[in-house]
């Protein structure tokens, strides 16, 4: 990424999971910023019949139904919750990947039209977003409450004018159970 010359990646199929999200938000978060989230919305016996289909020339193991049931209980297990956290930052845009590609093909270049056009108002918006992982609403409270908070906020406030002028604005966003174990429970963002 470093290298090429454009400034907006696609990664296909990432995070799928709570572990893959914590992970992108220690490696990635100071390197590259979600934009949004496609979302392709499909019932399981069109993807699944897809599949099969596919899995008669593709010379892939995994295109059977067994392995493909197995993937959509990981999608609903594992995905998700993850899904769900990106939803609740206003990211995703679902896409109807039922129809045909012709029609599909359009609707995701409908899709990256609305995610560049937030993108950017969001970016002309906002100079700061701070994000708190913790796992219970109550360490957000301590922590919020803290000097610790208060030396990191006066810190912010000498950087970004913006949150010294009381130009922010706060909201706190819930992610699944599944996420816990990634320190992905609560969150409190300021923008």
């Amino acid at each position: 990424m470093d290298k090429s010359p454009k400034s907006r990646f696609l990664i296909d199929g990432f995070p799928r999971n709570g572990n893959n999200l914590g992970g992108w938000q220690q490696q990635m978060s100071e390197h590259a910023h979600v934009g949004g989230v496609l979302l392709f919305e499909c019932a399981e016996d069109v993807m699944e019949a897809r599949l099969l289909e596919r899995g008669k020339s593709s010379g892939r193991a995994d295109d059977n139904a067994a392995s493909i049931k197995k993937r959509f209980t990981t999608f609903r297990a594992e995905t998700q919750p993850v899904l769900q956290y990106y939803e609740q930052l206003g990211l995703v845009q679902r896409v109807d990947a039922a129809q045909p590609v012709g029609t599909v093909y359009q609707s995701v270049c409908r899709a990256l039209e609305a995610v560049h056009a937030a993108d950017a108002q969001r970016r002309a918006q906002v100079s700061c977003i701070v994000h708190y992982y913790v796992r219970s609403r109550a360490e957000l409270e301590t922590y919020l409450a803290s000097a610790q908070h208060a030396q990191a906020r006066a810190a912010l406030a000498s950087a970004f004018p913006a949150i010294a002028a009381g130009g922010v604005r706060t909201r706190t966003l819930e992610a699944e159970g599944s996420l816990y174990p990634y320190g992905l429970s609560t969150a409190r963002a300021f923008d």
